[in-house]
Formats: structure tokens, sequence, C-alpha cells
């Protein structure tokens, strides 16, 4: 055996001797890494505060731009002249279809009972859009 090795009874026989010590040392460590635990959690609370805070601030910031953007009155009239000229379109599409003469006319019939029936209605009804349409002012959407 060498001169730094101990058997079990010198080292049981050190521990006894220096039990006092031995425990101090522990606190001192368990108290020091506890504090530096403490300080860590600190800092890692206090860095993930941060960067909660600064990506809300993006997230509203990006809100608020989003909804300027989708409220912005020149979007809406390009949308709604681009859902206009859609669907004028679909109607002179379904207008140049070929379709069997039943078809056609069976829409000749709906547009001919359209055209009566919006009529006795509003002969019939004071409120009629179709007399209401007269005191109608256009606007334009350049």
């Amino acid at each position: 055996m060498t001169e730094t090795q101990m058997t079990d009874e010198e080292f049981m026989q050190f521990v006894i001797e220096n039990k006092e010590r031995i425990i101090e040392l522990m606190k001192t460590v368990d108290s020091t890494s506890d504090n530096d635990l403490k300080d860590y959690v600190k800092n890692t609370e206090r860095k993930v505060k941060d960067r909660a805070h600064q990506a809300k601030d993006k997230t509203e910031d990006f809100a608020k731009d989003m909804y300027s953007a989708v409220m912005n009155p020149d979007v809406h009239k390009h949308f709604i002249r681009m859902g206009m000229e859609f669907f004028m379109g679909l109607n002179e599409l379904a207008s140049r279809m070929p379709m069997p003469d039943s078809v056609k006319q069976f829409k000749e019939d709906v547009s001919t009972s359209t055209t009566e029936v919006r009529s006795e209605f509003c002969k019939n009804n004071k409120d009629c859009p179709a007399k209401a349409k007269s005191n109608l002012e256009k606007i334009e959407l350049d």
C-alpha cells in the first residue's frame, strides 16, 4: 500500500476527527450552490419575462399593421371591384355556354317571371326597392 492510500479504518478515524469541519464545508458548498441556483433562476426568469414582453410588443405591432392593411378603404375598393367583375364574368360565361334548348327556355322563363313578379311586388309595396332606385345617389369607385 502506498502512503497516499488509506484503509477504511483510517478514513473513518479522519472523518470522526474532522466531523465538524466537514459539516461546515458541506454547509458552505450547499449555501453557495443554493445562492448560485437562486441567482440563476432569477436571471432566467428575468430573461424569460423580457423576451415575453418583446414578443408581445412585436405581436401587437404586427396585429395593428395587419388591421390597418385589411381595413384600408383602397384595399376594399379593389376587392369590391374584383368581386363584381368576377360575378359579371360568371354571368357572361353562363350565358355563352352551350346548353340544351330546355335549359335556355327555363332561363328565359325565370327571367320573365322575375320581371313580372318584381313589377307586381312594387305595385303593392310602398317600400319597393325598385321605386327607391330613382332616389339613389351613384357612387364612383375610382
